[in-house]
């Protein structure tokens, strides 16, 4: 590595350093600081000060405070420890009650998690029958459609929604109409039952799972095919599936 690349290299490790103990010190604070709190402890110059809060105010890891210049962590923190949460508990959690819910309805369970504005299935326990579905571990789809889809876009924030709903009425106008009442109701309900909207012939009830503190963990949902959903057996699988999902939050939050 020639001298100016090494001297490149460092500069970049110190100014993320930097960034990174800024943001450290803001989530130790159980209030706000101002600009000059924060220059007096970082022991920094208030331009370089500056320098370093601009990249993090922009992808929201840090946020203004009134208009007096305080500055606190940002709503975008809440994803890393949701992050570090769900991949610590989530699926440890969730699997007892999702092999639970396979074994009493013989249908394919789903967790889905949020990944920016997708959905993206983390575990699965399959059906003992033979019929298999696309969404699988690994796999992602939009937040528009089906029932884990849209069991987490009702209960995210009012931007992601709208973004959500615009990007339904480009890609998919059909499943946009209504989509905010549709969430609305969701939202009153708990679940959301959809049909067709990911395999064809697929029936679905989506139930958001939500940890400590309120904060949205995921989604459980059960898949069956349609002809295997008939009036009388509708309400018991909505049933079964509510009670897992009220299962996998008490496990996460540590009451038996």
């Amino acid at each position: 590595m020639s001298r100016g690349l090494g001297q490149r290299a460092r500069s970049s490790a110190a100014t993320f350093e930097r960034g990174l103990r800024l943001l450290l010190l803001l989530a130790a604070e159980s209030g706000c600081l101002t600009a000059k709190e924060l220059e007096q402890r970082l022991g920094l110059p208030i331009s370089t000060l500056y320098r370093y809060l601009g990249p993090l105010l922009e992808c929201g890891l840090v946020r203004r405070v009134g208009r007096d210049g305080r500055y606190a962590v940002g709503p975008r923190a809440v994803s890393l420890w949701a992050a570090f949460r769900r991949n610590l508990d989530l699926v440890a959690a969730a699997r007892p009650s999702m092999e639970r819910l396979c074994q009493r309805t013989q249908e394919t369970v789903l967790l889905t998690v949020v990944l920016g504005r997708r959905a993206m299935c983390v575990e699965t326990v399959e059906s003992p029958l033979p019929i298999h579905y696309s969404f699988r571990p690994g796999v992602d789809r939009p937040l528009y459609a089906g029932a884990s889809a849209k069991a987490l876009l009702a209960f995210l924030d009012d931007r992601t929604v709208g973004e959500v709903v615009a990007e339904a009425r480009l890609h998919a106008p059909h499943l946009s109409t209504g989509l905010p009442d549709a969430l609305r109701r969701i939202r009153e309900a708990g679940y959301v039952v959809t049909q067709g909207e990911v395999d064809p012939d697929a029936w679905a009830v989506g139930v958001p799972v939500f940890g400590e503190a309120g904060v949205l963990e995921g989604a459980v949902s059960l898949v069956a095919p349609a002809f295997r959903t008939g009036p009388e057996r509708v309400p018991l699988l909505v049933q079964h599936t509510l009670e897992a999902a009220r299962e996998i939050e008490r496990r996460l939050r540590g009451v038996q």
